[in-house]
């Protein structure tokens, strides 16, 4: 639950890092002193999930992101009278003006690029943009709703946008946050106190293709999936807030959207290498597009 952390305090947090590397540890290739990166989660990169390129469902997830001690149970971080300081938050704990990351979680980017406008792509950006272009493969010309227009729902609007999504429609209690989705790139808005489901067919007549809720409130989830059409597609990636429970029968797919590629999808949204195959060139030609809107 929101509020309750799992590490013992204190802690340095900080989860969305970026900066200029200023040493490697021994075995480290491909990162060099000066090189500028973005930090993402932490994840082992042997286990099975890891293995099959889902490392957000890392069999170690927990402990290596979300418990503030290394998996053997010690910390890196000690205060000025030597006492333990909980660390390596997200693998990173860049709260900092130092920080420790893994090979693993630390993506290399073009020095021309802003670097102190890229730390939400470890997290924020590549949650919602990536769910959408990845996890839930949106597809040009159909239709979405994303419930909650906090960073991560936006992110997914404007890669909507740049896909081609339509319409795409945003839901939030707060009128600020609707004005800026529909900057973004939302082609409506319906305001989360009024009857979302009865305005999202009203929109789409038959009801959304996909919904996406970054919100993690239990009643917001039963709207989102009730505003589906058949064979509807579900993305959950809030921090689920309470026991959700579906009274109804829906042909539908439940999508785990927090399971694409992590640090590997920064690179494909950074990155461009005449190798790959078609389709990861197809998402890494969505990913520039979806870039040049959060320059």
């Amino acid at each position: 639950p929101r509020g309750v952390s799992l590490s013992p305090l204190p802690i340095v947090t900080g989860h969305e890092g970026s900066g200029v590397v200023d040493a490697v540890g021994e075995g480290v290739e491909g990162i060099a002193a000066g090189d500028h990166v973005v930090l993402t989660f932490d994840s082992c990169g042997e286990c099975e999930q890891c293995r099959e390129n889902h490392p957000a469902y890392c069999e170690t997830f927990l402990m290596r992101n979300l418990v503030g001690r290394e998996l053997d149970g010690t910390t890196c971080m000690h205060d000025a009278g030597g006492e333990e300081v909980s660390a390596r938050w997200f693998g990173q704990s860049s709260f900092a003006t130092f920080a420790i990351a893994n090979a693993r979680n630390t993506v290399v980017v073009d020095k021309d690029l802003p670097l102190d406008k890229l730390g939400p792509l470890g997290c924020g950006i590549l949650t919602g943009a990536g769910s959408i272009v990845s996890a839930m493969d949106v597809q040009p010309g159909r239709s979405l709703v994303v419930t909650g227009a906090g960073a991560v729902g936006l992110a997914a609007i404007m890669a909507a946008k740049v896909i081609g999504a339509n319409p795409i429609i945003a839901v939030d209690l707060h009128e600020s946050r609707l004005e800026l989705a529909k900057e973004l790139g939302a082609t409506h808005t319906v305001n989360g106190a009024g009857d979302v489901t009865a305005e999202v067919l009203a929109i789409t007549g038959a009801g959304a293709h996909y919904a996406f809720d970054t919100t993690g409130v239990p009643a917001v989830i039963q709207t989102a999936l009730a505003s589906l059409r058949m064979s509807g597609v579900l993305g959950l990636v809030g921090v689920q807030q309470g026991i959700l429970k579906v009274g109804y029968s829906y042909d539908l797919t439940v999508s785990g959207a927090s399971g694409f590629g992590g640090a590997h999808e920064i690179s494909l949204i950074l990155n461009f290498d005449n190798s790959a195959s078609a389709e990861a060139n197809r998402r890494r030609g969505r990913y520039s597009d979806c870039l040049k809107m959060f320059r």
